[in-house]
């Protein structure tokens, strides 16, 4: 992974003024179902502006954000300093993770798998923290998409702004959890692609009437649903 790709992103972001929190709402909320986080020791694993974070040490968790980007980091301090809460940060590579056997209580990422062309090796560092028992969140584009076709050919063209991406199936998924000992036990899905919001570089949609795109997100889960050649995202909870 080419962490300048990431630095130059955020440094973008540390010019803006609000970071919602979290980041990940809906999906913490699935998540809390199956793990209180109060006194949890969770780590987000490739944390991104530490939104999500913040969010669970609201709730009483003690939390660990690892990235490769110092930019990101960065973020994650401001995240930290604006919400009043208590981020423990660490700039490491995911595939070497500093942290001993079985640390951590929940164990989770977000948009970070999909950039390792050895995510096998990623995936069994996030295996080796958590602890038996423990709850494991991965979130990452499928294959066999819209949204995995265009990263593709775009990566092909030298256009794609987020580096190497690839998806995984989600059978895949399934059967790399069960390799290491983990249970699945839900699958959800986040977003869907084309975008109906957001800008013209990923979103043909963005020429659409504000009527029209009112429409469609009235009918944004059931895009997600039944539509799967047009998910953004999936994500897998599973148990050690």
């Amino acid at each position: 992974m080419k962490t300048e790709i990431w630095d130059l992103m955020w440094k973008e972001i540390l010019k803006k003024e609000d970071i919602k929190i979290p980041h990940h709402d809906n999906e913490l909320k699935i998540l809390i179902k199956y793990l209180n986080p109060k006194n949890k020791k969770i780590l987000d694993v490739g944390c991104g502006n530490g939104a999500d974070l913040a969010y669970l040490n609201k709730l009483g968790a003690n939390v660990y954000g690892l990235d490769f980007s110092e930019k990101s980091i960065e973020v994650c301090k401001l995240t930290s300093r604006r919400s009043k809460t208590n981020l423990n940060l660490t700039q490491a590579d995911a595939n070497y993770m500093p942290y001993k056997d079985e640390s951590f209580d929940l164990v989770m990422s977000f948009g970070l798998l999909e950039h390792f062309k050895n995510f096998e090796k990623v995936l069994k560092e996030h295996c080796r923290v958590l602890k038996k028992d423990g709850i494991l969140l991965i979130d990452i584009p499928p294959r066999y998409t819209i949204y995995h076709l265009i990263s593709v050919i775009k990566q092909r063209l030298n256009k794609w702004p987020q580096g190497y991406e690839r998806g995984i199936s989600i059978m895949k998924l399934k059967n790399f959890y069960i390799k290491y000992n983990l249970k699945p036990i839900e699958i959800y899905f986040r977003g869907h692609y084309p975008f109906i919001e957001g800008n013209k570089f990923y979103n043909p949609f963005s020429y659409l009437s504000k009527n029209l795109k009112r429409k469609l997100l009235k009918n944004e889960f059931a895009i997600q649903k039944n539509i799967p050649f047009m998910r953004y995202c999936i994500g897998l909870i599973g148990r050690k």
